[in-house]
């Protein structure tokens, strides 16, 4: 059984990495699309396995200087998205990706730590590795 604090964790997109005492949740699921081939008289719905898709969902709290809104607002532009789970030490799996930013939520609350989520759409396939030394 594994179990991590999450600590360690870093996120990097493009040329921009999470300032890691900002950074607070990475959620990267790996999903499968499916093809629905149910028939006309089947009572039964049939599904095939179909392609790889994934979305990142990144929270934390902003900054006062505003560089993580900064860096991180809806855009169209592509990147490297970098995750590593246990912290960038050589031996720990990393999972990078290219990927594009499709919503940024920065919410203003009032006597409260500005939280923000930002949701990344992933675009060809993804790759499971360890950091290299």
């Amino acid at each position: 059984m594994a179990k991590y604090d999450g600590k360690d964790m870093a996120f990097k997109f493009g040329s921009f990495t999470v300032p890691a005492g900002y950074l607070t949740g990475v959620d990267w699921p790996d999903t499968r699309d499916e093809l629905d081939v149910t028939g006309a008289t089947q009572d039964d719905k049939e599904f095939l396995p179909s392609e790889m898709s994934s979305t990142i969902s990144v929270s934390g709290w902003d900054d006062v200087a505003n560089t993580i809104r900064s860096a991180l607002l809806t855009s169209a532009a592509q990147a490297t998205a970098e995750f590593w789970p246990q912290g960038a030490t050589s031996g720990k799996p990393k999972k990078s990706a290219a990927a594009f930013i499709t919503a940024s939520q920065f919410p203003e609350i009032h006597n409260q730590g500005a939280p923000f989520t930002v949701t990344f759409r992933v675009t060809l396939a993804v790759t499971n590795t360890t950091v290299s030394p």
